[in-house]
């Protein structure tokens, strides 16, 4: 309840501040049964432009510092995000992603791991890969292009859905991971 409040309230305020222009390629029963929305990540609107855009709530894997302290911890957690410790191995934030996808939830990601803040192609991450190999979901990317200005254009782009369904199960390494993430970051920088 609180995230549809939430939800509905960004999207008023984000429609007055910026000109949203929203493109969908994909349908609603993309996102049925569990499904990875996997975007660009450039500035810090993006997981509630992705939030406002997707029809069903979006779980967040979120960088750990988001969480620290009581009310910001039960914020994100009431929004249904969840940590990840950056630059590590992080086991619990991986089996967390795939259960949200495989009881039904929506993922939202961001490959490249970090935002990215001058545009260059960075690597998208290997572990994007393990997720969606390890659920066999349909990936639905998502470009966001924005300004920063009053009533700057945001453009935001939802793409097909994507399907890794092949991989679910199989032994793969971590260069099938890497290549897994990197289809879908490129498919992101095609829309």
């Amino acid at each position: 309840m609180f995230y549809k409040v939430f939800r509905a309230v960004c999207s008023v305020i984000l429609r007055f501040y910026y000109s949203i222009d929203i493109m969908c390629e994909s349908s609603e029963a993309d996102f049925e049964g569990g499904a990875i929305v996997c975007a660009n990540h450039s500035t810090n609107l993006d997981p509630v432009l992705v939030g406002i855009t997707v029809p069903k709530q979006v779980h967040f894997m979120a960088k750990k510092e988001l969480f620290e302290g009581r009310i910001r911890n039960y914020f994100m957690n009431i929004l249904g995000a969840f940590p990840v410790s950056r630059g590590e191995n992080d086991i619990k934030s991986m089996k967390t992603a795939i259960r949200v996808v495989k009881e039904g939830g929506v993922l939202g990601l961001f490959p490249e791991g970090t935002r990215n803040t001058t545009g260059e192609e960075l690597e998208a991450k290997a572990g994007v890969g393990f997720i969606v190999a390890k659920t066999g979901r349909p990936v639905i990317p998502i470009t966001i292009r924005s300004g920063v200005k009053f009533r700057s254009k945001v453009s935001i782009t939802v793409g097909k859905a994507m399907s890794f369904s092949e991989y679910e199960g199989r032994k793969l390494t971590g260069e099938d991971y890497r290549a897994i993430s990197g289809l879908i970051m490129s498919k992101i920088r095609e829309n």
